[in-house]
C-alpha cells in the first residue's frame, strides 16, 4: 500500500518558486525539505505545490500541507490534521484546525508514515470537496 521513494522527483509538477525556496535554506533543511517533498509529491498526481504565505504549500481540493522550516527543524502542517486519526500521537498541537509534525533530521522522515498522513489528508479534502457539493446542490433545490 505505501510507495518506497528510491528516486529523485522527476516530472513537471515541480514548481521553480518551491524549488529556489528550497535552495536557499542551510544544507540539512534542503536534504529534509526535498525529502519531504518527494513524499508528498509521489502521493498523488494530483497534488500542486505553491508558495503561499512565504512557504510552500501542496493542495488538492483545498490545501494539504505545508512546510515550515526553521534553522535546525521542518515542520510539516496539515491543514485539517484535527481531523485524522493520529493513533500513534505522532501530530502535535491543539488548535481546531492543524496538526504537525517536527523534523529535525532527514532520518527521522519515515516515507511510509509521512505517505499515510498525506493519503489521510487527500481523503480528508475529497471528503469536504464532495461534503460542499452538496449543500450547494440542495440549496438550489429551494430556490
Amino acid at each position: 500500500m505505501h510507495l518506497i521513494l528510491k528516486k529523485e522527483i522527476k516530472h513537471t509538477r515541480l514548481n521553480p518558486d518551491v524549488t529556489a525556496f528550497i535552495l536557499k535554506q542551510p544544507t540539512q533543511i534542503q536534504k529534509m525539505m526535498n525529502k519531504i517533498r518527494s513524499v508528498i509529491l509521489h502521493s498523488s498526481s494530483n497534488i500542486h505545490e505553491s508558495i503561499k504565505y512565504m512557504i510552500p504549500f501542496y493542495s488538492h481540493k483545498g490545501l494539504l500541507c505545508y512546510l515550515n522550516p526553521t534553522n535546525d527543524k521542518v515542520i510539516i502542517g496539515f491543514s485539517n490534521g484535527a481531523e485524522f486519526a493520529n493513533d500513534d500521537n505522532f501530530l502535535v498541537g491543539e488548535g481546531k484546525i492543524i496538526r504537525h509534525a517536527i523534523y529535525r533530521n532527514h532520518k527521522e522522515i519515515k516515507p511510509p508514515q509521512l505517505q499515510h498522513l498525506i493519503f489521510e489528508a487527500l481523503i480528508i479534502n475529497e471528503i469536504h470537496a464532495a461534503g460542499s457539493k452538496k449543500k450547494i446542490k440542495s440549496k438550489h433545490k429551494y430556490i
